[in-house]
């Protein structure tokens, strides 16, 4: 059972003068530095101190470090959103409890060095399939860029350029009723060429997919274009340009409602 730790040496508290967003990269820089040490915390060790552990709140999470082994003693951080745990969920915390989370997090490092080193084995001008869902799948080629979770490192990076597979309709582009055309979330990707770097389990190429999917590598890809409007098309679209229009006013905030009238007298004129 941990016993709660009620000194405050972390200081959070925003300086004189200093900027908000110099104020959160120091506290980002303090609790990297936490984490770090907390990284070097063997968990089959005798001494746990400087180990952080971490519990769920609301939206985000309540920091807490081991200031002390024995008896079991945890410090909160109040870096961040500053949540605290109850008190009856740090009492229910033990020395397996800190061991568990320091095995997690070495695992999850660990899983993200496996990523990394996925990402470096990849050859510029190589071709890749990301799996979406369903048999789902957009086709990459492996350029030069960087990393969205990454900002500012290069490093080999997917390009889409194909969908293939089993892609529902409402995934694909479409031609809307005013005569716009929704491309969708992939193949805009594809048409925009948004780089991007899923996990290695999502990549057909990175050999962790299992027995479970078909090979994509032979599938045709799928035309992105959407076919013209015929006359009777265009001539809908244009009334329901109208449609909007019309809809636009008198959905506006005027305080007078003729003004709102008139507007759409005119429109409709």
């Amino acid at each position: 059972m941990a016993k709660l730790d009620r000194k405050m040496p972390y200081d959070n508290a925003k300086r004189e003068g200093e900027s908000w967003e110099a104020f959160n990269d120091r506290e980002k820089s303090l609790l990297k530095a936490l984490t770090d040490r907390s990284a070097r915390v063997d968990p089959k060790g005798d001494d746990l101190t400087g180990a952080v552990v971490q519990f769920q709140v609301a939206d985000g999470y309540a920091v807490y470090v081991v200031s002390k082994t024995s008896p079991l003693t945890l410090r909160h951080v109040p870096y961040g959103d500053t949540y605290q745990a109850n008190e009856a969920t740090i009492r229910g915390v033990n020395k397996d409890t800190v061991r568990k989370e320091l095995r997690w997090r070495l695992s999850f490092e660990k899983m993200g060095d496996s990523n990394k080193d996925f990402y470096a084995s990849l050859k510029v001008g190589q071709t890749v399939h990301y799996h979406n869902s369903f048999g789902a799948w957009v086709r990459c080629t492996v350029v030069r860029g960087e990393s969205v979770h990454s900002e500012g490192v290069e490093q080999n990076v997917l390009k889409p350029v194909a969908l293939v597979g089993d892609w529902r309709s409402f995934d694909l582009p479409r031609r809307n009723a005013d005569g716009s055309v929704t491309l969708g979330y992939h193949a805009e990707s594809v048409v925009e060429g948004k780089v991007m770097t899923p996990h290695e389990s999502c990549v057909w190429e990175s050999g962790k997919m299992g027995s479970r999917h078909a090979d994509p590598t032979g599938l045709a890809p799928i035309s992105l274009e959407v076919p013209a409007m015929s006359k009777e098309e265009e001539e809908n679209a244009a009334l329901w340009r109208r449609v909007d229009r019309l809809r636009a006013i008198c959905n506006d905030r005027a305080d007078d409602p003729r003004m709102i009238l008139e507007a759409v007298r005119q429109a409709v004129a």
